[in-house]
């Protein structure tokens, strides 16, 4: 989103936006501003639901590292817009000037102090390790930001290049209620969120309290499998198993056996389980790819289209096919088409928008969650009880 809006800046012609720098300037400030909502969030959630065991303060240090080596980022961005504007002169110089001198000098100065000064206490220790100092630098931190947005916009189109066109903008009433608004419908969303739903990931959870996997002189002795005698048409079988080393190992020998493994089932993250199972499904990159490549075409299509063919204008000169001011449109329309195919194949490969999963027919499976791991084999056959056997299987049913 940042790329593309600081495109849209960079290739307009108003004094204060034409600049090259914008696209990483402003990708550097969505990041910093980025990490300061973080600080300013998780500070008072740790405190109120008595997080302090989970969120530490290494967790807050090392973010507010992270404020600080973004804030340089974005003091680089400032420095090179007063560069371009000292050797730019004309009208650059003086909307610069103009900000720094003009009816929006307070706010221009508001802005060094609070997203150039402050952000600087974090080079030391005693701010960083105090939750309610980092609070207040995080705050400084987003009304900087939203200073420097106010100010790109509002200066740039109040002193432009006619003079007959300059004036000065103050917001209404109306629109401050707007703005303090959103920020509170997005306040109001975060505390029903983290009210209702779990703050933390369950399945991450479960991986911090069961530790390292047990080794597999450690486990227990596998319990018979039961219910192993399927129908070798059956549509697929769901194989169950105690322990995280039995459910890698049998995936593991599912693709040496020439088996299908349709899906694997953990309550938390096995890193193996995810080795073993590299391969099994199609990657989508070049279809991403290819998607993204005719977002591009469509987008440079439409513009040609309605340039050249449906309302050609002569503009200053200019030749109908001026294919760099095409190039945002086409860039978001890459984007967008790029998005849509990773969105859907997302959707596709892991199977969802569906009521029902037939996994839910095994009694068993509430317990994916819990302590129970579970393979999904499509059409096993006569493979499956010696497989089932050989892996260590408690249960398979049905599916």
């Amino acid at each position: 989103v940042h790329t593309v809006v600081s495109y849209n800046f960079a290739l307009a012609i108003a004094p204060g936006y034409h600049l090259t720098i914008f696209p990483p300037y402003f990708v550097a400030g969505a990041i910093y501003s980025g990490f300061a909502m973080v600080l300013l969030l998780i500070i008072p959630a740790r405190r109120s639901f008595g997080l302090e065991e989970l969120i530490t303060p290494r967790h807050l240090d090392l973010l507010a590292k992270l404020t600080l080596a973004t804030n340089f980022m974005v003091l680089y961005g400032y420095l090179m817009e007063v560069y371009g504007a000292w050797t730019a002169g004309g009208v650059e110089t003086e909307l610069f000037l103009y900000r720094m001198n003009g009816p929006t000098a307070p706010l221009f100065w508001s802005l060094v102090v609070t997203n150039v000064v402050v952000p600087q206490c974090l080079w030391f220790r005693r701010a960083r390790s105090n939750p309610r100092a980092l609070w207040w630098i995080s705050l400084s931190v987003l009304i900087g930001m939203w200073i420097e947005r106010f100010l790109i916009v509002v200066t740039g189109i109040a002193h432009d290049r006619m003079n007959a066109l300059w004036g000065s903008y103050c917001p209404t009433g109306w629109e401050a209620a707007a703005c303090l608004g959103s920020a509170g419908v997005f306040l109001f969303g975060m505390v029903m969120f983290v009210r209702r739903m779990p703050v933390f990931s369950a399945a991450e959870m479960r991986e911090l309290e069961d530790g390292p996997v047990m080794s597999e002189a450690s486990q227990p002795p596998a319990s018979p499998a039961a219910n192993l005698l399927l129908d070798a048409n059956g549509a697929a079988a769901l194989l169950e198993y105690d322990s995280a080393v039995r459910f890698t190992e049998a995936l593991t020998l599912a693709r040496a056996l020439g088996l299908r493994v349709a899906d694997a089932y953990a309550p938390y993250r096995e890193a193996r389980a995810e080795e073993a199972m590299r391969g099994c499904f199609p990657g989508f990159f070049g279809g991403v790819v290819f998607a993204g490549f005719l977002g591009a075409v469509l987008g440079l299509g439409m513009q040609a289209f309605a340039t050249i063919k449906s309302y050609p204008m002569d503009i200053g000169g200019r030749p109908l096919w001026s294919w760099p001011a095409f190039v945002p449109v086409a860039f978001e329309m890459a984007i967008l088409a790029a998005a849509l195919t990773v969105f859907g194949s997302f959707l596709r490969h892991a199977r969802l928008g569906r009521l029902h999963h037939r996994a839910f027919e095994a009694k068993a499976f509430g317990r994916s969650g819990f302590d129970r791991f579970f393979v999904e084999i499509e059409q096993p056959g006569k493979k499956l009880a010696p497989f089932a056997a050989q892996s260590g299987a408690v249960a398979a049913y049905a599916i």
